[in-house]
């Protein structure tokens, strides 16, 4: 048997040699997971901002895609990595919220198995129509369903998709019949709207601003806090007169559960940083993200567990489910 003393001192050992590390840090190219494939919102993100990163920390930023289950195999594997700071995700509501509710075996817990560093953008959605509907306003939207129940329908992506979550909730806010009609993407669900084969859908600003300012679809209103730089004409739903519709989508970057508070405070610092470039956020904003970093890793902790307190209940009222 040890002496307690032995004891003390290895502890102490460990946690000087835990310091030291993380006060080096980093000493070696830094990866980020990227649950969708290159070329996607979150890929994009993850390249931009790695790339700024880079320079800041004095280390090289490797993207890794992992798609598949719904962001399952990335997260999966984030979870599992150790807790050094080498291993990094760039994460959407979508695993780390509404998975909660829509997936019946999830592989990760978000509240427990990550550690938050930083919010850095949201993507807001907007809702559109067709011009063969013949309504201008969310309110002339809203009117139209309430006066012909059963009469509206709405596309998305697919079941269990922000979009489709965020149809859902515009019907049950406005207390209309709206029959959701999912397609196997997002540019085979916009099509429909166009065509006025469906009544409205609430689709990502970058999807759907060239399309409106082409006049191919009307778009109603945006839900963010503050218009959006590609569709400056279009009212904010708060605007419009529905201040509790604002369905967008946060990306945030997280680590595995258990990293030392010295690295999260030196990777936030550095996102920080990076996000405050001009050239990044300009970059950014072209493509459709409004963006921003917590003012610390504590609250994008807290924005994590809003966002699962928001879409599961959607999720588990439209009884959306993937096995």
């Amino acid at each position: 048997m040890k002496h307690p003393t032995f004891r003390i001192l290895a502890a102490a050992a460990l946690a000087f040699t835990a310091l030291a590390a993380s006060a080096a840090y980093p000493d070696r190219p830094i990866k980020v997971i990227v649950f969708l494939p290159p070329g996607s919102g979150p890929d994009n993100l993850a390249r931009v901002i790695g790339a700024e990163l880079a320079k800041t920390l004095q280390q090289p930023v490797v993207v890794e895609n992992r798609p598949g289950a719904s962001g399952g195999i990335a997260l999966g594997a984030l979870a599992k990595s150790p807790a050094d700071g080498y291993t990094l995700g760039v994460v959407a509501s979508g695993p780390m919220a509404i998975n909660v509710g829509l997936i019946k075996d999830l592989p990760y817990d978000p509240r427990k198995d990550f550690t938050a560093i930083s919010e850095v953008a949201t993507s807001p959605n907007v809702l559109v129509v067709g011009n063969a509907l013949g309504v201008n306003s969310v309110a002339e939207l809203a009117a139209r369903g309430r006066a012909h129940k059963q009469a509206l329908t709405y596309s998305s992506g697919g079941s269990g998709t922000v979009v489709h979550l965020a149809g859902a909730q515009f019907s049950f806010l406005t207390d209309i019949d709206a029959r959701h009609i999912p397609y196997k993407g997002t540019p085979q669900g916009i099509v429909p709207v166009i065509t006025g084969e469906v009544s409205y859908g609430v689709y990502p600003v970058p999807n759907v601003a060239s399309l409106a300012t082409e006049g191919k679809l009307k778009a109603l209103a945006v839900t963010s806090a503050q218009r959006s730089a590609q569709l400056p004409d279009v009212p904010t739903t708060r605007e419009a007169g529905f201040p509790n519709y604002t369905p967008s989508v946060t990306y945030g970057v997280i680590g595995p559960a258990r990293l030392p508070p010295e690295v999260v405070a030196r990777l936030h610092a550095a996102i920080v940083s990076a996000l405050g470039d001009a050239t990044v956020k300009a970059s950014l904003t072209r493509q459709g993200f409004e963006v921003g970093a917590s003012p610390a890793p504590e609250n994008y902790r807290r924005k994590i567990a809003a966002e699962i307190d928001q879409w599961v209940p959607i999720v588990q009222r439209v009884g959306a489910q993937v096995d």
